[in-house]
């Protein structure tokens, strides 16, 4: 089932199907009303923007992708190099001054609707 389906349902269990399934106009309005209400809440949906408020994820510097410059004796890293990236409102793990400020301009955006 989708979200049309459960606005239907719910639509039919709030107005009794008596008064929904003596007719098929009534089923018919009932079924335009929940697509419309569907649409309506996945167009707002869909033009949101959302903040991610808590993030913790690992970085992972593979060897050879990290290279020190202004030697001759210069070299790429040989070993792997790991660290965490943060976003948050409430901690600060890494110790990075601008840990807080990302929470305000970090996106998170529903980019297509799952249907059922």
């Amino acid at each position: 089932m989708g979200l049309k389906d459960d606005i239907y349902d719910a639509l039919v269990k709030n107005l009794g199907k008596e008064h929904i399934n003596n007719s098929s106009e009534g089923k018919a309005k009932v079924d335009t009303l929940a697509t419309d209400l569907r649409d309506a809440i996945i167009n707002f949906i869909t033009k949101q923007d959302f903040n991610i408020t808590e993030m913790k994820a690992p970085i992972n510097f593979l060897p050879g992708t990290i290279n020190v410059v202004g030697s001759p004796a210069a070299q790429a890293n040989v070993a792997p190099i790991t660290n965490t990236a943060q976003i948050s409102e409430t901690s600060n793990i890494i110790l990075d001054g601008r840990v807080s400020g990302a929470v305000k301009t970090s996106k998170v955006k529903l980019l297509r609707v799952k249907e059922a």
